[in-house]
């Protein structure tokens, strides 16, 4: 288990402790009051459940102590541990630098096979020219090409910014901002989505149909090709119209 487990743990650990603290006093009151109303089977039942509280009580009073005793050594050794993140962000530190070095030679295999491609060509030409000169094949030796090789230059690498070490605390919270900033945005380019909804204006009995449009939720948003915003198709509301579809571009 991580350290945020056991907090979270902890925290149903003493949340808990109350409700079978006030279960167990009921039980206890029940147990009491049974006899003296004459009902010996409710007593037996009272007596019963006031042990299983019991033992539920001292079971999580018991594991209690020992996720803040586990958390307390965690908090000692806060110490040790930022010198191990010391070392870690060194090591790493050491890794990217190296990762840099080998951005320059993926570019420079794709120079070398860029630039061994016009003399193989023309090699090509020059070896059907000998065959009509001579009526003889010219075998010219080819260069094998490990896939690996190949691969290698497919891949573009890009330089890693540096490392900087974030609490489990640290990353909930950027991931929970991360989260909102995403929910507000897409938020923000629906509202733009609802301002230009259409009106459905199908014909209707002495008219057209005056509702607003709404946007199909089965159906992506669609780029436009010149990157002025995005196609959306519209339905309308009106379950007579709802196979009424219309696209609206919408800047973005």
């Amino acid at each position: 288990m991580y350290a945020t487990d056991f907090r979270q743990r902890l925290e149903q650990t003493k949340e808990a402790i109350p409700k079978i603290t006030a279960d167990l006093q009921a039980a206890k009151k029940e147990k009491e009051e049974a006899p003296v109303a004459g009902k010996k089977n409710e007593a037996t039942a009272a007596d019963q459940r006031l042990q299983k509280l019991q033992k539920q009580l001292e079971d999580l009073t018991f594991t209690k102590a020992a996720l803040e005793g586990k958390l307390r050594v965690y908090g000692q050794n806060k110490p040790a541990a930022a010198e191990l993140r010391k070392k870690v962000a060194a090591n790493w530190e050491r890794e990217r630098e190296l990762y840099a070095k080998l951005i320059p030679f993926g570019e420079q295999v794709r120079r070398i096979m860029s630039d061994m491609g016009p003399p193989s060509v023309e090699n090509q030409a020059l070896a059907r020219e000998y065959l009509a000169l001579t009526g003889e094949t010219l075998t010219i030796p080819r260069f094998f090409l490990p896939p690996e090789v190949i691969n290698f230059t497919t891949v573009r690498m890009k330089p890693s910014a540096p490392w900087q070490y974030m609490s489990p605390e640290e990353n909930e919270a950027r991931i929970a901002k991360a989260e909102a900033e995403r929910k507000a945005s897409d938020e923000k380019r629906a509202q733009k989505f609802r301002e230009q909804a259409p009106i459905c204006a199908a014909p209707i009995l002495g008219g057209t149909c005056d509702l607003r449009m709404l946007v199909r939720e089965d159906v992506s948003p669609s780029l436009d090709r010149s990157g002025k915003g995005v196609w959306v198709d519209f339905m309308c509301k009106s379950p007579e119209h709802s196979a009424r579809i219309q696209s609206v571009l919408v800047e973005v």
